[in-house]
């Protein structure tokens, strides 16, 4: 694919307008136009511009293949890119970056198995010391940030066993956790969608956008923290809660059925669902309403 095709067709996956992409690198819109028509180039400075806001390298830009992102394009077939043995109990730290959709769950096994439909999107690193492990995804060069957004999917399988803690970090549409038994479980990113199941576990969610979650069973502590942001807990099974509620100028809204599982908080509760920040609201609802 020649410059003019690449540049042009990253400046529309970025919602950018020629104006625009002019604003950011500092030239004339008439000079993008150019570009992306084919009757002039970039010298080594732009080339330097452009790469640093479509997030690809300079190479890429001269000689790359962009890969498409329309949704007939993306593969829908897990194929396994990582399969590691734990010999014990361990923290987990998964820094996965952008992607479609993420779900982390528990293995039949003792091993830490990640599955993709783009392993030519993204490369898997693991790291492992003394008390943990560090799960790292990296874009393959020349893979923007929206291109994994938009076509990347990833399955993540933790060991069987107990873990005593885990950190994951995300930018991604749905952010699905499962199955999981740990002393604690750190959520922390952007994400639109999580699905909470059958995670024995104290669950912290730090997002600041809005966000809809679904618990399909509660099992511990469920900690939502937001600055400034309207979410929605939707509860799939008929377990108590205690509500608590923490920070500045944050509200709590149940439904009339949210409301008949919900008891006064004591600290003892074995389910308890927290809201934490500055001016958010959290509603709370049942599955269906």
């Amino acid at each position: 694919m020649k410059l003019e095709e690449i540049v042009k067709t990253l400046r529309k996956e970025a919602n950018l307008s020629q104006e625009e992409l002019a604003d950011k690198i500092g030239v004339s819109r008439q000079a993008i136009t150019k570009w992306e028509t084919g009757a002039g180039l970039p010298d080594v400075w732009n080339l330097k511009a452009l790469a640093d806001v479509f997030n690809v390298t300079v190479d890429f830009l001269l000689d790359g293949e962009i890969i498409p992102t329309d949704a007939e394009a993306v593969p829908t077939k897990k194929n396994i890119v990582l399969c590691y043995d734990v010999a014990s109990v361990k923290d987990f730290d998964i820094e996965v970056g952008s992607c479609r959709n993420l779900s982390v769950k528990r293995s039949q096994n003792e091993r830490v198995e990640v599955f993709t439909n783009a392993e030519q999107l993204v490369k898997v690193k693991i790291d492992e010391n003394k008390s943990g492990i560090d799960v790292d995804f990296v874009s393959a060069d020349g893979v923007s940030d929206m291109q994994r957004k938009s076509m990347v999917d990833i399955e993540i399988f933790l060991p069987k066993s107990d873990i005593h803690s885990l950190e994951i970090s995300t930018i991604a549409d749905k952010l699905s956790v499962a199955g999981l038994t740990a002393e604690s479980i750190e959520l922390g990113g952007k994400f639109h969608a999580v699905e909470l199941d059958a995670n024995s576990a104290h669950v912290e969610i730090d997002c600041p956008i809005d966000m809809d979650i679904d618990v399909l069973s509660l099992n511990g502590r469920l900690d939502v923290n937001q600055w400034k942001a309207t979410s929605t807990v939707r509860l799939h099974s008929q377990q108590e809660f205690a509500l608590s509620k923490h920070g500045i100028k944050n509200s709590i809204t149940l439904s009339e059925k949210a409301k008949k599982l919900a008891v006064d908080y004591t600290g003892q509760e074995p389910n308890v669902i927290s809201q934490n920040g500055y001016r958010s609201e959290l509603s709370i609802k049942m599955s269906g309403e």
